[in-house]
């Protein structure tokens, strides 16, 4: 998607990096023996949280994007929220939990690419991505 949406030219890591693009998990610390790819239980996203908070206050992105709805919610002031309401705007600061919005950094909610929204509805949410971190470098 970041190809498509022209924040990369090639689907290369290297590439991603350079540019200074970060991807990071929302959970920080092993939840689920042998991995895979199950929503972490609450209590290890809860417990992971200042980890993962501590990382983003050191690398001070200009904008947080979130992927999906278990990554959004680590931010959001809220248990039980649709992510159809928030994807492809801006979080306000209300509505981010305390030690969220005290790092005052932009949280940008989107769908994870590979999900089965309709890939237009993704494609707008990034596109909305890219006019923020391109018109942020100018």
């Amino acid at each position: 998607m970041l190809v498509e949406i022209g924040l990369i030219e090639k689907p290369d890591l290297d590439e991603f990096n350079r540019r200074g693009y970060y991807m990071v998990d929302a959970v920080k610390c092993p939840f689920q023996k042998g991995g895979g790819n199950a929503t972490p239980p609450r209590v290890a996203i809860e417990n992971c949280r200042s980890f993962l908070l501590q990382e983003i206050s050191s690398y001070k992105p200009k904008v947080v994007c979130t992927l999906d709805k278990t990554s959004l919610g680590v931010f959001l002031n809220a248990r039980r929220f649709r992510l159809s309401d928030y994807a492809g705007k801006f979080i306000e600061n209300y509505c981010l939990k305390d030690a969220v919005a005290q790092l005052r950094i932009p949280i940008l909610a989107c769908w994870f690419p590979t999900s089965m929204v309709d890939s237009e509805i993704k494609l707008e949410a990034m596109r909305h991505l890219r006019c923020i971190l391109t018109n942020s470098i100018s």
